[in-house]
């Protein structure tokens, strides 16, 4: 079996229903009544630091070169030394 079944109103918000549908199988006598219920909502960007950046560090350190980590004391993200010009070589 397959229901489809798409409300309007899941289209903007999150939406939690119901539905009871009855059924009867060729060749058989009676019918049976089938709950479907579901859960639907529009898909999101996390802004879970811990899922978005998988290199993180709680401070940053004052002495230490520091790259491609995010910093959660402040909020952001360090990228690294600026190489404009520069060879890479050493850097990574």
């Amino acid at each position: 079996m397959h229901f489809v079944y798409a409300p309007l109103q899941c289209l903007l918000t999150v939406c939690h229903d119901k539905h009871d549908f009855a059924v009867q199988v060729a060749g058989c006598e009676g019918r049976s009544s089938v709950t479907v219920s579901g859960v639907c909502d529009q898909p999101h960007i996390s802004t879970d630091p811990k899922q978005v950046f998988p290199r993180r560090a709680k401070t940053r350190p004052d002495s230490a070169k520091i790259a491609r980590h995010f910093i959660m004391s402040s909020g952001q993200f360090e990228f690294g030394p600026l190489l404009a010009g520069k060879d890479s070589k050493g850097y990574r």
